[in-house]
């Protein structure tokens, strides 16, 4: 007879092994894993495995005969709605799978799958069979994974700037709390296009970063206006970072955005200022140089003057001085000797003032050149 001419029964696959059916059930029941649980129809507890004896903490004589509500292992507070899944199961419901929080004889509490179903004897519902399963580890590695989800979202929500999760299509997936104040007159930012929502826009963004990021799988940032080119009321720095899986594929970008509008009036006021400090600085300049020009057509003008006033001047004293001895020598009255004395003097003191006046002429021409000669301060303060 080949294998696939007929199928075992329970009885002959339990024959192969010279056991019984009832054995062979015995058998794996008792070596299998997961605890099993069997009742009967008032709820009564008939058998229990050794994994299910292990997870409780309960012997088999603490266990057996004893209805499966005043045992202590339910929380209080969860009893009426394990009477129900008992109830729903003996109606003949499908296998029922529930998720329970078991408590141990010593005090302390697991997590267990529990897989529900009834027990048939001639189509008949003779009794209950339930399979636990401690998953206290999954839920632990749950609820820890619940918790680093929950710090994340509070941490991406706790951010003072922008943050936005972006596909690969520019597609919004995912935005933070600054994001939905900042864009608060729209219902919802996730599933629309960045640039539809951010700049207003039906296209791409020509000097959009994130589309740099996504090609050159790096940093981009660019300063962008808000809302929209065309009628910018702030300014925003925006940053793009690509998201890179394991194999180096871009699957998306990160943008993170920061008001800048303060800052860049700033910057662009004193760019303002530097400029017209600039223009004031070159017309300074200008002014000075029309100045420069005017004191030195001054200058040269007075030293003209001076030359010409110490010529014009000198020339007439120079007959005087000449004939001044000669008449002296000719009068003797002491009256008229005395005024001409005065007049010698007056006239020495006007050429004296005019070879100053021409000296300091020269001074101050561009052309004089000054000769320097070793002085004894001491002999000099003593004469």
């Amino acid at each position: 007879m080949g294998c696939g001419d007929k199928k075992l029964s329970a009885a002959d696959k339990a024959g192969i092994f010279g056991l019984d059916t009832q054995q062979l059930y015995s058998h794996v029941v008792e070596l299998c894993p997961d605890g099993i649980v069997i009742v009967d129809l008032r709820g009564v507890i008939l058998d229990a495995n050794s994994s299910a004896l292990h997870m409780l903490g309960y012997s088999e004589e603490e266990l057996i005969g004893k209805h499966f509500t005043k045992l202590g292992v339910f929380r209080a507070r969860d009893l009426p709605k394990y009477i129900k899944i008992f109830q729903r199961v003996l109606t003949g419901s499908s296998p029922i799978k529930v998720v329970i929080e078991y408590k141990r004889k010593d005090g302390s509490f697991f997590w267990s799958e529990v897989h529900v179903d009834t027990l048939k004897k001639d189509g008949k519902i003779v009794g209950i069979q339930a399979i636990s399963r401690d998953i206290s580890q999954k839920k632990g590695a749950e609820e820890r994974i619940r918790a680093s989800e929950k710090l994340l979202h509070e941490v991406f929500n706790s951010i003072q700037d922008g943050i936005s999760v972006l596909s690969t299509d520019l597609t919004i997936i995912r935005v933070n709390s600054w994001m939905e104040k900042m864009y608060a007159d729209f219902d919802s930012l996730v599933g629309k296009k960045c640039y539809q929502v951010y700049q207003q826009r039906d296209t791409i963004c020509p000097w959009c970063p994130s589309v740099r990021a996504l090609k050159k799988k790096a940093l981009q940032t660019e300063i962008v206006p808000y809302p929209s080119q065309e009628k910018p009321t702030g300014w925003i720095d925006l940053s793009a970072y690509p998201l890179i899986n394991d194999d180096g594929t871009v699957i998306g970008v990160i943008e993170h955005v920061r008001d800048v509008t303060d800052k860049k009036k700033s910057a662009d006021e004193l760019t303002l200022a530097y400029k017209k400090l600039y223009r004031l600085n070159e017309q300074l300049e200008e002014k000075v140089n029309e100045r420069t020009l005017e004191i030195r057509q001054v200058l040269r003008q007075k030293d003209e003057l001076i030359n010409q006033l110490g010529h014009d001047l000198k020339n007439p004293l120079v007959p005087i001085t000449n004939l001044l001895p000669f008449v002296t020598g000719r009068v003797e009255d002491p009256e008229v000797l005395n005024t001409l004395e005065i007049i010698s003097r007056n006239i020495d003191y006007i050429q004296n003032l005019t070879v100053d006046i021409l000296k300091l002429a020269k001074l101050n021409s561009p052309h004089v050149e000054l000769k320097y000669e070793p002085v004894n301060l001491f002999d000099l303060s003593q004469s």
